[in-house]
């Protein structure tokens, strides 16, 4: 029988028919549950995503809305469209000289809009990020992304060809660091500890170990990846089910502990850190440098700042890569 759209994109969907390509004998009903309640909130509740991705692109868009209103005029005024033309000339102008020469009525109102509408739509991103975190989406993303590594380890075991086997174990790789970032986050998510508990510190530190020995276990994936593939399968499947359990101080054994060097949060937290750092030094250089070397007769002065921009995206990837240069733009408006 042929699956739905919805089928595919449901992560309980998903583990259902990774579990059974791979052969685990391990029970997953309580991370099948879980999952279903991520599908539900995700499908019964559009409108809270909707309305962050709406208010994050409006804080974009209001914060070049004086430039864009310009522009829109001078494109306007080309086509002949007089009244249009001024009145967004109007409206930019009073936004984009807000600081200079005396504040006149209509000058003051344009400036309360806009300024009303940035406030409201910051009020309302911290209000959803606050009832976000305890969403299902939030809770129980451990759960989902090892879904997604466990399809694509069934898809390994199923012995595609060569491309696509190299795609296969990239992609292994890729869910398996979300799902190491999910599991140094177990404390703080499953929302069965306190903030000030005692109990944080020994969960965090059976936390470091878990990720340690995931990471030991995919390490054999370049020796023996279908054997790899299947015991790093079972171990993902262990940890789901331990923690949909609210086991989370039991997500493995410890005899799957033995000899694990542990992951320090902090020292990855200082590691991305120091390469965001990187990224941005790197960026702001390259932008000064093109800036001093560059001489106006060679770029005009209208392409001159989309040239300055095109020169920091280069060498901030050509540093931090493209992955992380992606999540650094996620935390600017609009995005």
């Amino acid at each position: 029988m042929k699956e739905n759209h919805s089928d595919k994109r449901n992560p309980a969907s998903i583990l259902n028919r990774a579990v059974i390509d791979l052969n685990i004998e391990i029970d997953v009903t309580h991370s099948r549950a879980l999952l279903q309640k991520v599908h539900r909130f995700n499908k019964e509740d559009p409108a809270f995503f909707a309305a962050v991705g709406l208010i994050g692109i409006t804080g974009g868009v209001f914060r070049a809305l004086g430039p864009t209103l310009i522009w829109v005029a001078d494109a306007a005024d080309s086509m002949g469209i007089g009244r249009l033309a001024h009145s967004a000339y109007r409206y930019g102008h009073l936004i984009e000289a807000a600081s200079d020469g005396p504040v006149s009525a209509s000058k003051s109102l344009a400036i309360a809009i806009t300024l009303g509408l940035l406030l409201s739509g910051a009020i309302a991103i911290l209000v959803l990020v606050f009832l976000g975190r305890w969403s299902p989406t939030h809770r129980y993303a451990l759960n989902v992304s090892i879904a997604h590594a466990l399809s694509a380890c069934a898809t390994l075991q199923q012995r595609p060809a060569l491309l696509k086997k190299v795609a296969t174990i990239r992609r292994i790789d890729q869910f398996c660091c979300r799902v190491e970032r999910n599991i140094l986050r177990v404390p703080y998510r499953r929302g069965t500890i306190p903030r000030r508990s005692p109990r944080r510190a020994s969960v965090a530190h059976h936390a470091s170990l878990v990720a340690g020995a995931l990471r030991m276990q995919l390490r054999e994936l370049d020796r023996d990846p279908d054997v790899a593939s299947s015991k790093l399968s079972a171990m993902l499947a262990e940890i789901g089910e331990q923690y949909a359990k609210g086991r989370i101080g039991a997500l493995l054994d410890e005899e799957a502990l033995v000899d694990v060097v542990p992951v320090s949060k902090a020292r990855t937290t200082l590691r991305e850190s120091v390469h965001v750092a990187a990224v941005i030094l790197s960026a702001l250089a390259a932008t000064l440098i093109a800036n001093a070397l560059m001489p106006e007769s060679v770029v005009s002065d209208s392409l001159r700042p989309w040239f300055l921009v095109g020169t920091a995206a280069v060498s901030a990837i050509l540093i931090g890569g493209w992955p992380r240069v992606s999540r650094l733009l996620e935390v600017f408006p609009g995005k």
